[in-house]
């Protein structure tokens, strides 16, 4: 039923008719003159008893449709009725619901999201303003940790006197793409994720706009990018980050900028970190303040280089000609190494004009340094790393753990806002790889973890259509599957494969992947693709897969496929004839994970052919083997045969 809220009696009662909407539906029609007979007699109470200083009264959206609602439809408010600021009402988008809007709307006194989206599309105009005698029209988005989001599509226009985006889980955001047009009059806050798509879009704000969480800046044209205009000041919090995304036909280069931002009142603060495309060449992202605009331009940034493995890391400047006169890093994890830092200052760097910051330079979050004063500056030499120590802790890390969480900024001369530097990390992943070479298809799976591990599947999957599943089996052509290969005995079972989705399991049990161990594929990426893999695989013991790496290059060769060497240790030692004796007469397809190399086939026992791949290969490398002296090996036989007499 209709809520009876004091504005609206007075309406019903014949103080605010000329104010009454037009409803356009019998049934509401029929209603609004129940209530305007009905109510006659109670509107003079109503009246009397309202508090002057009410709060607006909150209307909730009921519609849970996935594909959402259209705001209009009274049959998706709580109220049977659209909120309307001129009878104090507010919207309230709360459970986790969609409300859409392509057409003109009556405006709330207001809008809170704390779980749901309000989502304005082409043609549809929604605007928030202030009540006739409550609510200031404001507009919440996010709660809690719920996700929220207000999406302004092109042809789309929203209009609001205060936004407030500081709420909710990191995905809640504000999004704005085509044409769609945002404007507020007063102070924005964008908190969390605020996405800005193309050219054409128009964002405004008439006081100040305060920045933080991830800003993404979706960039589609050579030179042109919808900035956001601002009267007042521009604040961008600390830890907030800029992310970066390039689609079209734009690539960026060295010289290309873009304006982020356009004001007049300053910018104060800077992002933490700017996530984007790796660029090639000691190039990077720059973030410009100057005349309170916020530009983005491609230019030469120094460059942290950090090893995953032991925590290395060297400064570089491929040009030698960035002046800069200090440099922070940061780990929000607290996975930095003071005690390992070989700072500037401890190199005597520049005539030991640096020093570092008290004390000791930091700490497990944070370290950083300067030029003494007075203030100076220094360079790099060009295409010369100048070695920093061993900025990480010891990782002592569970397998798939990262510490890939660091921040770099430096100050060059002359500037007041810090730079992102880049982050280049080298070395071995602490997981499973899938390693592909885009110039040749050919792709592997390698284990640069430190950590023996096993799986029972794993998925490959590329949204852009890029595997060639090779539906005819035919060994290099395609993707060469552990079916194929004969993994494990040729346990595993492939799936048909598409262009999409490739994926394999072993149905019976889990396949151990060692640590440095590599499995081919065979050629299962088109040359050319779009370089989208995911990589995913079911580690032994969980119901859930665990997200791999992908990495693009050059693959490792397989190792050497000794014979003998049954447990891929590199040579063919005790290891591999205690496989063969322990599990002798055992059927092929029961062995345990740790006989990786020339399992005999399901059906077939542990006999006389796997103990001589051992004794006839003892002492065997991945080096050119030599066959074991008769002696030894007479005497190495007697014995085996006694300990296979025993087991019988």
């Amino acid at each position: 039923m209709m809520s009876l809220t004091p504005a609206r009696i007075r309406a019903a009662s014949g103080k605010g008719l000329p104010q009454l909407r037009e409803m356009g539906n019998l049934e509401m029609n029929m209603k609004i003159r129940q209530i305007i007979h009905g109510c006659l007699a109670v509107g003079l109470i109503a009246l009397l008893t309202a508090n002057a200083h009410a709060q607006t009264t909150p209307y909730n959206w009921s519609n849970t449709d996935p594909g959402g609602g259209d705001w209009t439809l009274s049959s998706n408010w709580n109220s049977q009725i659209p909120p309307e600021a001129t009878f104090d009402e507010s919207a309230n988008i709360g459970n986790g619901g969609t409300a859409f809007v392509a057409g003109p709307v009556p405006s709330p006194a207001g809008i809170t999201i704390p779980n749901g989206t309000v989502e304005i599309r082409n043609g549809g105009t929604l605007t928030s303003t202030p009540g006739s005698s409550a609510g200031n029209g404001a507009v919440v988005v996010g709660q809690g940790s719920n996700e929220s989001h207000l999406r302004v599509l092109g042809g789309g226009n929203f209009t609001a006197p205060i936004l407030t985006v500081n709420a909710g889980s990191a995905d809640t955001s504000v999004q704005l793409s085509g044409n769609g047009s945002l404007t507020v009059s007063g102070n924005a806050t964008l908190g969390r994720t605020t996405q800005i798509t193309g050219p054409d879009a128009s964002f405004n704000v008439g006081g100040d706009l305060t920045i933080g969480g991830n800003f993404l800046s979706d960039i589609t044209d050579d030179t042109a990018h919808s900035a956001i205009g601002v009267v007042g000041g521009v604040s961008i919090n600390s830890g907030s980050s800029l992310d970066l995304a390039f689609g079209g036909t734009t690539i960026p280069s060295l010289g290309d900028s873009w304006t982020l931002v356009s004001g007049s009142s300053g910018v104060t603060g800077g992002f933490s970190s700017i996530n984007g495309p790796a660029l090639a060449g000691g190039l990077g992202y720059k973030v410009g303040t100057a005349g309170g605009d916020v530009t983005l331009s491609i230019g030469n940034v120094l460059t942290l280089t950090v090893d995953r493995s032991t925590g290395a890391a060297d400064l570089s400047d491929p040009t030698g000609a960035i002046v800069f006169e200090l440099y922070s890093l940061g780990s929000p994890a607290g996975n930095l190494a003071p005690a390992t830092w070989q700072s500037l200052a401890d190199s005597g760097y520049d005539g030991g004009t640096w020093v570092e910051g008290a004390p000791n330079g930091g700490n497990a979050f944070g370290l950083a340094e300067a030029r003494a004063n007075p203030l100076g500056s220094s360079t790099l030499s060009a295409g010369q790393p100048q070695s920093i120590g061993s900025i990480l802790s010891p990782p002592g890390l569970a397998f798939g753990e990262s510490q890939e969480d660091l921040n770099f900024l430096y100050l060059e001369s002359g500037n007041t806002v810090e730079t992102v530097g880049n982050i280049e990390y080298v070395g071995s992943h602490n997981n499973l790889v899938l390693v592909v070479d885009p110039t040749t298809g050919e792709a592997v799976i390698q284990n640069q973890s430190p950590t023996d591990v096993s799986i029972g599947l794993y998925s490959i999957a590329s949204d852009s259509g890029s595997l060639v599943p090779d539906s005819s089996k035919m060994p290099g052509v395609g993707w060469d599957s552990f079916e194929e290969s004969g993994v494990d005995g040729g346990v595993w079972q492939r799936g048909i494969g598409s262009p999409v989705t490739l994926v394999e399991a072993n149905p019976d049990n889990s396949t151990l992947i060692s640590s440095g161990s590599v499995f081919d594929l065979g050629l299962p990426f088109s040359i050319g693709g779009g370089q989208d893999l995911e990589f995913e695989f079911l580690l032994d013991g969980l119901d859930a897969e665990t997200l791999g790496i992908v990495q693009y290059g050059p693959v490792p060769s397989p190792p050497v496929d000794i014979d003998g060497d049954y447990d891929e240790s590199g040579d063919v030692a005790l290891g591999d004839l205690n496989l063969v004796l322990f599990n002798w007469n055992e059927d092929g397809g029961g062995l345990p994970p740790q006989w990786i190399n020339q399992r005999p086939n399901p059906g077939t026992l542990v006999g006389l052919p796997e103990l001589n791949g051992v004794l006839f290969n003892w002492g065997n490398t991945a080096s050119l083997a030599t066959v074991p002296e008769p002696a030894s090996l007479a005497l190495l036989s007697l014995g085996l045969t006694c300990l296979i007499a025993r087991r019988r």
